[in-house]
């Protein structure tokens, strides 16, 4: 097919003069029974794929079919590395790129979860949770949130920022812009924007409660301040 020329928006089209589907398929031997699908109303029905839309290019290209389902992959090498994974979604350039089989994960954002190999991990916003390999139960949810993030676990953070430094602190909880930013550390809440953004290690254990609260503290051990 080398296209056509003169064609006019409104007139030519592509597709049937009856109230019938139109099939775009591979490999067809017989009966067409798979390939995608296109409906009266304007549905857009890919079958044979376990329930599942991938769009882009290299997007889930190492994908086993018959044991991967329901999941949702768009963007560039969005997932691409999946095999068997399944109920996962995934959104944004390089997304879930990594994993082979996670399952129940969530990645919404250019890179988010980029390296993740684990399961039931949610992260909304460009490069939230990037580089999270075998860290588990985290959510994180604004821009580069929990971003170097790579083993700590049971974590989370939502905000610009909030907990981008950490990297094997588990237990965090932080709401906030730059909350926690800076924070290697393990068992801290921080809730308010720029709330103990300096802390980086102290053995843990603070609460910081506002606007900036405990905001200029790099170290501390079960320090609680609410502003």
């Amino acid at each position: 097919m080398l296209g056509n020329s003169g064609t006019v928006e409104g007139t030519n089209f592509l597709g049937t003069l009856d109230n019938t589907p139109v099939w775009i398929a591979t490999n067809v031997s017989g009966p067409v029974t798979s390939g995608t699908r296109f409906r009266q109303n304007g549905q857009i029905e890919p079958t044979d794929i376990g329930q599942s839309v991938y769009v882009g290019k290299n997007t889930a290209q190492n994908v086993n079919l018959a044991t991967s389902l329901n999941n949702v992959a768009v963007g560039y090498d969005s997932s691409q590395n999946m095999t068997d994974g399944s109920y996962n979604v995934s959104v944004g350039a390089f997304s879930l790129s990594a994993h082979t089989g996670a399952t129940g994960c969530v990645a919404i954002g250019y890179e988010a979860l980029k390296d993740n190999t684990q399961s039931q991990l949610t992260a909304v916003g460009a490069g939230a949770l990037k580089n999270n390999t075998i860290g588990s139960q985290n959510t994180s949810t604004g821009f580069e949130s929990l971003n170097l993030n790579t083993t700590g676990s049971n974590n989370t953070a939502d905000g610009y920022k909030s907990l981008s430094a950490n990297l094997v602190g588990s237990n965090n909880t932080s709401v906030g812009c730059n909350a926690l930013a800076a924070n290697l550390d393990s068992e801290m809440t921080a809730v308010g924007s720029g709330a103990l953004q300096n802390y980086s290690f102290g053995n843990g254990g603070c609460v910081a409660v506002g606007f900036n609260a405990l905001n200029a503290n790099i170290s501390c051990r079960g320090h609680v301040a609410i502003r």
